[in-house]
């Protein structure tokens, strides 16, 4: 199932910040990480460790 809503990205100035960011986005949005990765240009396995030490 495709599930079709707008969701923002919000501004970051510190790689801190961008992580805050991608941790919202999959804990909150429920994006997946490889969804992530592909806005942010990272690979999965780079979000997953952003996700798992995210303090």
């Amino acid at each position: 199932m495709i599930d079709r809503r707008e969701i923002q990205i919000y501004p970051f100035e510190s790689k801190s910040e961008r992580n805050d960011e991608i941790y919202r986005l999959y804990k909150k949005e429920k994006m997946t990480q490889e969804f992530i990765g592909k806005i942010f240009g990272l690979k999965q396995p780079t979000i997953a460790g952003i996700v798992k030490n995210h303090k």
